[in-house]
């Protein structure tokens, strides 16, 4: 999968042990509509996605994690490849370990058809909820904010992603 782009803090002993927590995140269109996760904690928003557990594919665990934080049933014929971000930076729980992830990223549809949402803990914690956009011109602008506010890399990281994707499809259309 070709690289979107990488992101290094340089914030770490660059002898320290690797932590590696890769994840697979969904870009879900549907009429001409885009599914996020808006988070109110930080009023950003995010691709549906999160880790892949051992043994799992990266595409089995985007089903998994949209059906998990969406309620929504991904169209396995409709995944297709967009790109990966490469992150990393020194571990939150190891002050001397290097966090390193690969985020995958893939254009997907959803069915009509919905089950149960199952968010886990730091999903209800930053208020995760699914909203459909129209555009993600929105979501660029809030999360620019919010980056500014917070700092968080993963904002900067799914800002990034998402004019990456609204350039992919404006250029589809």
């Amino acid at each position: 999968m070709r690289e979107l782009f990488h992101m290094d803090r340089q914030n770490y002993n660059p002898e320290g042990k690797v932590y590696r927590r890769p994840s697979a995140r969904a870009i879900i269109l549907k009429d001409g509509k885009v599914l996020l996760n808006h988070l109110s904690k930080f009023d950003c928003y995010e691709f549906p996605g999160g880790g892949i557990e051992a043994g799992e594919t990266p595409q089995r665990a985007l089903q998994r994690e949209v059906a998990e934080e969406t309620g929504r049933i991904v169209v396995p014929e409709s995944v297709r490849k967009f790109g990966v971000v490469v992150r990393r930076q020194r571990d939150g729980r190891d002050p001397d370990g290097i966090f390193e992830q690969n985020n995958y990223y893939f254009f997907c549809e959803v069915t009509d058809e919905s089950v149960p949402r199952r968010p886990d803990e730091h999903e209800v914690l930053d208020g995760a909820e699914p909203v459909w956009v129209e555009s993600l011109a929105t979501p660029i602008h809030r999360n620019r904010k919010a980056y500014e506010r917070f700092g968080e890399p993963f904002i900067q990281r799914e800002t990034r992603v998402m004019e990456m994707a609204d350039e992919a499809l404006r250029k589809r259309s």
